[in-house]
């Protein structure tokens, strides 16, 4: 699977404004942000955890058998 994202790792960096505390998104050495303010810091983070969550989904999915009963599991869940 070829994803079309800005490649991580991603970060989440606190800010205060006039609205309060909020929390930003981003990533690379010049802090360039993915997202406006997030003011839940657990709804940032888990912006910031999807390009691992998509890579070890990518791997999971890459080293599973289709038929594998294990994806049955997971599609009855």
């Amino acid at each position: 699977m070829n994803a079309k994202h800005t490649p991580g790792p991603w970060y989440v960096i606190q800010r205060s404004g006039p609205g309060g505390i909020t929390a930003e998104v981003c990533y690379g050495a010049d802090d360039e942000c993915i997202t406006d303010g997030v003011y839940e810091m657990a709804d940032a983070q888990l912006i910031a955890a999807a390009p691992e969550l998509l890579e070890m989904l990518e791997r999971f999915v890459d080293e599973t058998d289709q038929n594998d009963a294990t994806i049955g599991l997971l599609v009855d869940a």
